[in-house]
């Protein structure tokens, strides 16, 4: 017969009602009997575990080849995250050793270069130079892939903008709209990159110029304070994404570029308007009578 199992509670009740009795051996071996049945044992419900034993798999062949997938993927991970200047012909060699013919892996590594793009701002160069050896080797499925993604993350931020709830603090906004900053001047470095290496036509940076501009005036024109602060994250990523792509924009382009800049300055109330966000929009109009005075 199992030994009854006390709780916490009647072993605290036994002890002031006989606190008075000394407790003799039966008893001793009692308790211990209640402190092992009661005492916590990991190892009773540790749960034997094969990680190469997938959910989904059907065969043992099957199972090999999402391991095989999954580190693949790491390994891919792996070399995109530790490539630079110096390793990029070494690091591209072995990524495409790893990729092969493999469409899948193919993918996923475009996808994660746009992903490290709204992080890792300082390799977007180099994430740029992936993609167009990739087409130089892969041919139009590249620049199909990277159509989808740019048509992906537009239609994201078309629809995103950090507001404050009942629920977040100052910190909280702050942290959410330094985090979606982060990314969206990421993601422009990338198209911008895109696009002076012939990847993208001019159709898509027309759309991301355009959702700038919209992204200004509709927060310009917001009731709403909290969402101020993200009007210069937006005007910064504006100012970066024009200085890299003006010289290949067509003149009316450039024209209703500069129309749009110099209404903001003129129109958009002084006291919202902050000096830096003043003098972002000027370093655009310079940059183009820089320009001109060049040719």
């Amino acid at each position: 017969m199992n030994p009854k199992q006390y709780s916490y509670l009647d072993i605290l009740e036994f002890l002031k009602s006989n606190s008075h009795q000394l407790v003799n051996e039966s008893k001793q071996q009692l308790f211990k009997t209640i402190r092992k049945n009661n005492r916590f044992n990991p190892n009773k419900f540790k749960k034997k575990f094969n990680f190469t034993n997938w959910k989904n798999s059907i065969n043992k062949e099957d199972e090999v080849k999402k391991n095989t997938d999954d580190i693949n993927k790491e390994k891919i991970n792996l070399l995109l995250n530790k490539i630079s200047k110096s390793t990029f012909t070494t690091m591209y060699q072995n990524l495409v050793t790893i990729i092969d013919k493999n469409t899948e892996y193919l993918t996923y590594t475009l996808q994660q270069l746009f992903k490290l793009a709204t992080s890792q701002h300082i390799y977007i160069a180099l994430y740029c130079s992936i993609c167009e050896k990739l087409t130089e080797q892969y041919g139009d499925v590249i620049k199909q892939s990277l159509l989808t993604y740019c048509k992906k993350y537009y239609s994201d931020y078309n629809i995103s903008t950090t507001k404050k709830t009942e629920y977040d603090t100052d910190l909280d906004l702050l942290h959410q709209q330094t985090k979606e900053k982060e990314k969206l001047i990421g993601i422009f470095y990338l198209v911008a990159g895109l696009f002076e290496s012939n990847l993208i036509d001019m159709i898509v940076i027309d759309k991301y110029i355009s959702l700038l501009f919209n992204k200004i005036k509709e927060i310009s024109t917001s009731v709403d304070t909290n969402v101020f602060s993200l009007r210069e994250q937006y005007i910064e990523s504006l100012k970066q994404f024009i200085l890299k792509v003006n010289l290949k924009l067509s003149d009316s382009k450039n024209k209703e570029i500069m129309k749009k800049c110099n209404y903001f300055i003129d129109n958009v109330d002084s006291n919202t308007l902050n000096k830096r966000e003043q003098f972002m929009l000027m370093d655009i109009l310079d940059s183009y009578d820089e320009f001109e005075n060049l040719s």
